[in-house]
């Protein structure tokens, strides 16, 4: 198998353990087309339950992956492409995997019936290719071949691995927070396009350009010092719990996702303060807010990256910084304008924006994160329960109310508590968040079952007339035997 793999792999280059992975999906493929060939041929028995839960997330899984297409792909040149007549070749197919199962549990892909009302493999090839078939008519394609066996491999292989401990819906929040790289941007455009008439218009006798250019460079090292910081400190979070509020308040703010709304105000009030008609104050805000710069990019995209699901991520990713782009060009042009009207206004302006927007962020994850919590503490045992109790009884003050749903992040990080939440409310969530899909789903697979009750009900007609057969042949060799009595008793009177 591994030598015909690398005859035919026509540009798509595959390593050893890509090899190795798709000879184990053909021997998979086997399997599962075996099974699902003997559920077709046992008629009705399995025709509203052989369809696995997840087939619309292993779609989406299975098209991607793709060692499994190649060997689909292979498998369906190999025997679809060697004749005109995708009967017989389904029929081939359907050999090729009743001969190799022979010597195995598996005997035969005909029905556990009498052998006198089974269905013929022909007649089988037929049924299985009009449930492969999605166009129902013409020629089979590899694409429809592929597309309708990928996701069952695919699940009957990863499915012990799948147990909803993947999100495939997009928050509400998420997509506020893929926006907010546009308004961000505002503030870091207002910087690149106005701080340098900023500082020589209001202060022109302590700045020049040389010594403008040497404090946003010396302002961009220290976003350097508190990347690198951020990236050392990364890895010694979410160690243990703790029992300080203040301590566990802190904890939360400087991890997903409150850090993304509270480097937001940073940056904001730095934008806002950095009017002040004194030079060591704007100095001081502007070095602030030029090394929180880089880390509000550095943290959208990490919450966005965890919380979005994987196969989203291009789309949103790519959106966010077309966004992003678009704010820095609304301040490449606004920013001078206003700075004529006056000196302090864009900064102003603009900071108040992203002020605003960070508190509705701050909110939209508020109501997140509480609903989370409610449905967390469901499944929590009584003793916890009791110290929940007792500890919302101390931190009932109104100051650290909006601290409350976010502690958890302290000590569990929080693409954790989605995902425990979404597999505690997996089919709601998914009814709610992804309702377009979901329906599309639904009518997909409403119509492949009405095609699988169609194929169950042509091998429910066969029996039965196999079955009418053995009866009249019954019927009419007990009348011939009656008749043939009869004339002999007969003959002897």
């Amino acid at each position: 198998l591994a030598r015909n793999s690398k005859k035919s792999l026509k540009g798509d280059e595959l390593d050893g353990n890509d090899l190795i992975r798709s000879v184990i999906y053909r021997f998979q493929a086997a399997s599962v087309i075996s099974k699902y060939s003997q559920d077709v041929a046992n008629g009705t028995e399995h025709a509203m339950s052989s369809e696995s839960q997840g087939l619309s997330d292993a779609a989406i899984k299975a098209k991607s992956d793709r060692v499994l297409n190649h060997s689909l792909g292979e498998m369906y040149r190999h025997f679809f492409l060697q004749k005109k007549d995708d009967a017989a070749c389904m029929e081939e197919l359907l050999n090729s995997i009743d001969s190799t199962e022979a010597t195995g549990v598996n005997a035969s892909l005909t029905s556990k019936r009498p052998t006198a009302m089974a269905i013929g493999k022909h007649k089988l090839s037929k049924l299985v290719l009009f449930l492969v078939k999605s166009k129902g008519q013409g020629r089979l394609t590899e694409r429809e071949f592929v597309s309708f066996w990928g996701p069952r491999i695919y699940l009957s292989i990863y499915e012990s691995s799948q147990e909803a401990k993947s999100v495939n819906v997009i928050w509400p929040y998420m997509r506020a927070v893929v926006a907010t790289q546009a308004i961000a941007a505002l503030c870091i455009g207002i910087f690149l396009s106005t701080a340098l008439l900023s500082y020589t218009q209001r202060f022109p006798e302590r700045c020049d350009a040389a010594t403008v250019g040497l404090l946003l460079g010396i302002g961009e090292g220290a976003g350097v010092v508190v990347i690198f910081a951020k990236s050392y400190l990364s890895g010694r979070k979410y160690k243990e719990s703790t029992n300080n509020l203040l301590l566990g308040i802190l904890k939360a703010i400087v991890a997903r996702p409150l850090n993304v709304p509270f480097v937001l105000f940073v940056a904001s009030l730095c934008s806002m303060l950095f009017s002040v008609d004194n030079f060591a104050v704007a100095v001081t805000f502007q070095m602030i807010y030029s090394a929180v710069n880089d880390l509000a990019v550095s943290l959208m995209n990490e919450l966005i990256g965890t919380s979005i699901p994987s196969e989203k991520f291009k789309y949103y990713q790519g959106i966010g910084q077309w966004l992003r782009r678009l704010g820095n060009m609304v301040t490449a042009i606004l920013g001078p304008i206003f700075f004529g009207i006056d000196e302090r206004l864009p900064f102003l302006f603009f900071g108040a924006i992203v002020f605003v927007w960070a508190v509705m962020i701050w909110f939209l994850m508020y109501m997140h994160a509480d609903r989370i919590q409610q449905s967390i503490a469901y499944t929590s045992s009584e003793s916890d329960e009791k110290d929940e109790g007792e500890n919302k009884s101390c931190i009932a003050e109104s100051v650290v109310e909006p601290f409350v749903p976010f502690l958890e992040t302290s000590s569990t990080p929080w693409h954790v508590l989605e995902q425990r939440y979404y597999s505690l409310n997996k089919d709601r969530l998914e009814e709610e968040l992804n309702s377009l899909k979901k329906a599309s789903v639904d009518i997909s697979l409403m119509e492949h079952r009405i095609r699988r009750i169609a194929a169950a009900l042509e091998v429910e007609k066969d029996q039965r007339r196999a079955l009418e057969d053995r009866m009249y042949a019954r019927v009419s060799t007990t009348e011939s035997e009656g008749t043939n009595a009869a004339s002999n008793l007969g003959e002897v009177i």
